[in-house]
């Protein structure tokens, strides 16, 4: 893989996406999604695999936007397939793991929760429950501290959620000054209408 590759499928994705072009953006997505994952070397932190993650996530929702379900949901369950086998590398935990990077590990119950939400597919809160579980054994760090794979969730919820931590204090303080735990609540308090509302309104310009 080449940056200038992935970089291309990403341009080609957001305009078509921004022109409601939503099947091929997801078919852009899904091939930077790959160019990405193909790129990542085992271990951990996989900031490249997370990136593709990232990926396959803006692709399970160009594709509903399509109305195609079925692309939909199998970029949604390769998702949570390579976030399951990205956090199976490390089990089991050594018992005198650093707390942040234990903690860091909860990161892929996140994208497993945000999947399952885009995909419609059963299970979100219990994803989202076992990233808590994961936070509060690494002592539960505040959002000003996460790393490039958090970083890529956050972006996701703002393309979503259409916030911008420059313009909206509430957001401001989750994103910066808030544990983890809290983050998860306050995602799943907030993504679920949002993409709601998107798929209502059938357009994702920004």
């Amino acid at each position: 893989m080449t940056c200038e590759t992935a970089w291309e499928h990403v341009e080609n994705a957001e305009a078509h996406r921004r022109r409601g072009e939503f099947s091929a953006a997801g078919d852009w997505f899904t091939a930077a999604a790959y160019e990405y994952l193909g790129d990542s070397p085992p271990g951990f932190p996989a900031t490249t695999a997370c990136k593709g993650e990232y990926m396959f996530l803006l692709a399970g929702v160009c594709y509903r936007l399509a109305g195609t379900r079925d692309q939909c949901v199998n970029r949604c369950k390769q998702g949570i397939l390579v976030a399951e086998d990205l956090n199976a590398r490390h089990l089991p935990v050594p018992e005198d793991e650093y707390w942040f990077e234990r903690a860091r590990r909860g990161v892929w119950y996140e994208y497993i929760g945000d999947f399952r939400l885009v995909g419609e597919l059963a299970g979100v809160e219990e994803a989202y429950t076992e990233a808590k579980r994961i936070y509060r054994l690494g002592e539960d760090p505040e959002s000003g501290m996460a790393e490039q794979e958090h970083l890529y969730l956050f972006e996701f919820f703002e393309r979503v959620v259409q916030v911008s931590a420059e313009t909206d204090d509430e957001w401001r303080e989750i994103r910066h000054h808030t544990p983890f735990t809290k983050w998860v609540d306050y995602k799943l308090n907030t993504l679920p209408d949002a993409l709601d509302d998107l798929f209502t309104r059938n357009e994702w310009p920004l």
